[in-house]
């Protein structure tokens, strides 16, 4: 890494953790509906929408929505029965089904419309709804805001508040955007832009298609005096919408989109839509609409941080948009992405070690820091859907399935899970399904303790040398598991020794007691436990007097066969793959091998070179 590139990372990597809650939402989750007391299934089992065509009239002096919606769905069933959509704000004045008048109730949130009889499986119908909607001027609410500009953020579920949808991340639709606004104001939504014409009474109606299947809380509509900047540098356009004193500023910040998008669809899989671009609003943070992400105005002056934030909105353009989670049980599979995109992009950038120390620095200390006020719950089903848990836990989770799986398997493998639930939804077991056929190998028993199990494991570590004499020295490690909870996870440490050299190993930990023990030529001076941050933990002791040595397993053994135990100098295997997970029957296992002496010698080397590789010892038996 350069200096200027030190000094460049010195200054975005300040502030361990805490800079990142920018991404978050420190406040209370927004209030799901209670209307009522059984929530509806993600997916009606009746239904499924296809198509929303839009039309909507923004008039910004009254403050009033006017909407008129045609909902294109598909019988899932023979004799499907109402049809299920999601209503708060919005006042309906009139339904049609296949442009005869229906007949419609509504209860709380949810508007229930009678359907045609006799439809079977396949038949599809023409729903039109048309309503008005107040809108809200508070960015605390969820809905479209009126302000300078008008902007909307709906996440989890407050399309509802502006929209008539069928408001859940399941059921995805494409989409067609039809907005009549005022001729001062430049409107932006999702998709393609189709055109747009004068209405003869000072406003202007803009088009929009959007042929990719779509989930509610997606969809975006902002209108204000925008200037646009389109950079074409890359295979994708990509565009900046900004107030034209702001517009520099921003294309200044958000510069490496492209360059991003290029480094995404290598890691995974091509950039999945034919645009992308930002739109700056008066929001905190950022959010990933899709195809024209709203970023918060304020972020633009903070050049580097911004990038950060730019690189997870972007991921979320894979991990959220693309591939949607099945329910918001499943939220990790968003914004535990979009976070460790973060951290490929500051790989990208910065190499392994910027890697390294963002990970531990920044998204481990803010997962500690937000536990503490959070509480402590797994990733799937979480307790709260914005914090530290899911955004930067579930980011140390991909990290350490990629240290688990390889770089060539685990990539592959999310290739494999975007292309298996393209423009569609999925769940941690679409995930782990996908992931097992790049990797060849049951991984269940990683994801029940990452993903489904709450918590972390915590660790007592120490040493034992015991002088053999004239066999040299045999050096005990312990790795005693305090937490409740269970943890197996291959573990790598550098192992010091009282001679001044060292080597590194990696080994499996399991269960609450796991002892390794090296027969070499010096006594053990010291432990670095999991140095390369690819173990996520709570708390590490390193407490030498905690533990007793090992039963004697070098050297000449009482009523031993003669076999005098791994030496040093003996060559044995020289790597453990982290693939060494069991034989199909999703239990870790460890490989035995002999260290060599002339690990030390090689290290400075073999680093320099860009190549780690590790040695293992053997564990005696």
């Amino acid at each position: 890494m350069s200096p200027l590139a030190l000094t460049f990372a010195a200054a975005l990597f300040a502030t361990p953790g805490g800079w990142r809650d920018v991404l978050k939402r420190p406040g209370p989750a927004p209030a799901a509906s209670t209307a009522s007391a059984t929530p509806p299934p993600a997916l009606q089992e009746s239904w499924d929408v296809s198509h929303y065509d839009i039309s909507i009239d923004l008039d910004p002096d009254a403050q009033l929505i006017t909407g008129d919606i045609t909902i294109t769905v598909e019988s899932r069933i023979d004799d499907p029965g109402p049809l299920l959509l999601h209503a708060r704000q919005p006042t309906i004045s009139l339904v049609e089904v296949e442009s005869e008048a229906a007949s419609w109730t509504q209860s709380g949130d949810e508007v229930q419309v009678e359907m045609p009889a006799g439809l079977a499986a396949g038949d599809t119908a023409s729903v039109r709804v048309a309503y008005t909607a107040p809108g809200t001027e508070q960015s605390s609410e969820l809905g479209l805001h009126w302000g300078s500009p008008i902007y909307s953020f709906t996440e989890p579920e407050g399309s509802r508040n502006w929209l008539v949808v069928y408001d859940v991340p399941t059921d995805k639709a494409t989409l067609a955007w039809h907005i009549t606004a005022p001729a001062e104001l430049v409107v932006v939504a999702n998709g393609e832009p189709a055109g747009s014409e004068g209405t003869g009474e000072g406003d202007i109606t803009w088009h929009f298609d959007f042929p990719w299947p779509i989930p509610p809380y997606l969809m975006v509509v902002d209108a204000g005096d925008f200037a646009v900047y389109e950079d074409d540098s890359g295979e994708v356009p990509v565009f900046t919408w900004a107030a034209p004193g702001e517009l520099e500023q921003a294309v200044l910040t958000l510069g490496p989109t492209p360059e991003m998008i290029e480094l995404f669809s290598e890691l995974w899989t091509p950039y999945p839509y034919s645009l992308y671009g930002n739109v700056l609003v008066p929001m905190g943070g950022a959010m990933e609409h899709t195809t024209k992400t709203s970023f918060g105005e304020g972020l633009i002056e903070y050049g580097e941080y911004a990038q950060i934030v730019n690189a997870h909105e972007l991921g979320h353009q894979w991990w959220g948009d693309y591939v949607t989670c099945a329910e918001w049980e499943e939220i990790w599979l968003n914004e535990g992405f979009a976070s460790y995109s973060e951290a490929l992009w500051v790989e990208h950038v910065y190499g392994q070690d910027g890697l390294q120390y963002y990970i531990w620095e920044q998204q481990r200390e803010g997962y500690l820091q937000w536990k503490e006020i959070e509480g402590e719950f797994s990733l799937y089903d979480p307790d709260y859907m914005w914090g530290g848990t899911v955004y930067d836990k579930g980011s140390l989770v991909l990290h350490m399935l990629r240290f688990v799986m390889g770089d060539e398997a685990f990539f592959s493998g999310l290739g494999e899970y975007a292309d298996r639930h393209a423009h569609d939804v999925a769940t941690s077991e679409d995930l782990r399904s996908a992931m097992e056929s790049t990797y060849g190998e049951d991984l269940s028993w990683f994801f029940d303790q990452w993903v489904y199990q709450g918590g972390d494991p915590s660790y007592v570590v120490g040493l034992t040398s015991t002088d053999l004499g004239e066999d040299g020295w045999q050096v005990d490690v312990h790795v005693s598991q305090t937490a409740e909870g269970s943890w197996d996870m291959p573990v790598e440490w550098v192992l010091e020794l009282e001679d001044g050299s060292s080597f590194e190993d990696l080994q499996w930990v399991v269960g609450e007691q796991t002892v390794v023990s090296y027969c070499l030529e010096a006594a053990g001076s010291g432990l670095d436990f999991s140095p390369h941050a690819h173990l996520l933990y709570d708390i590490v002791l390193v407490d030498h007097d905690a533990f007793s040595p090992a039963e004697r397993s070098c050297g000449e053994v009482p009523d031993d066969t003669g076999d005098t135990g791994p030496r040093p100098e003996d060559s044995g295997e020289t790597g453990l793959d982290p693939q060494d997970s069991g034989e199909g029957s999703g239990e870790p296992k460890g490989r035995c091998g002999c260290i060599t002496r002339a690990w030390p010698r090689w290290s400075l080397l073999l680093l320099i070179f860009g190549w780690l590789p590790w040695l293992v010892a053997r564990r005696c038996p």
